[in-house]
């Protein structure tokens, strides 16, 4: 109940059903009563608009390293980032734990604004042989744009290159005519290793 030179205040939130779709959001406050004495109805209007926040997605959403030696660190792997809301991510920082680092960073001089992307360069480092599991990468520093990617990885041993028990007897070659084919001999070499050797 307003009377004249009175005011009173109100509030409105809003409340997205999708963050997902990029594009401004409208909507109408309509306020009416009725006037004193006369009884006409009184009404006024205005519009309001919002804009979707920025969101970031990672493409992919996970990886994980195989193959990598334990004690080594392996080749950059690059995540792309993109931003599908309508407002731009400025300097989005890059963070990776435990035995992931980030290595490159191009979202910190290219911003994705609304539909542009930039890369991410993340590396493993495994201290010992085994699955490693439980790795996240974030990128952004606040709840209405930040995207996490789920990191995995595998450790393996060196490649070690083995004779096995060769008897000394058949390392002796003996006795061979010149320009002969001489005597031939067949040693078995095996990798007891985790990671390939490589050529030989």
């Amino acid at each position: 109940n307003l009377r004249n030179g009175q005011s009173c205040t109100f509030t409105v939130t809003f409340s997205p059903i999708a963050t997902t779709v990029p594009g401004d959001f409208g909507a109408w406050v309509n306020a009416w009563g009725t006037a004193d004495r006369t009884g006409d109805t009184v009404f006024d209007e205005f519009s309001i608009t919002a804009e979707a926040i920025s969101q970031l997605v990672l493409s992919p959403t996970s990886h994980n390293f195989t193959g990598t030696v334990a004690g080594t660190t392996s080749a950059p792997f690059l995540f792309t980032v993109t931003n599908i809301g309508d407002l731009p991510v400025i300097n989005p920082s890059a963070v990776a734990g435990g035995l992931w680092t980030v290595n490159t960073n191009s979202c910190a001089t290219v911003q994705p604004n609304s539909g542009n992307s930039c890369q991410i360069g993340v590396l493993f480092s495994p201290v010992a042989t085994g699955d490693f599991t439980g790795g996240t990468l974030t990128v952004g520093d606040n709840p209405g744009a930040t995207a996490i990617g789920a990191l995995t990885g595998t450790g393996l041993s060196r490649a070690n290159i083995s004779f096995g028990n060769v008897p000394f007897a058949l390392t002796v070659f003996g006795g061979a005519s010149i320009n002969s084919t001489g005597v031939t001999r067949t040693f078995t070499m095996t990798n007891t290793g985790d990671a390939p050797s490589g050529t030989l």
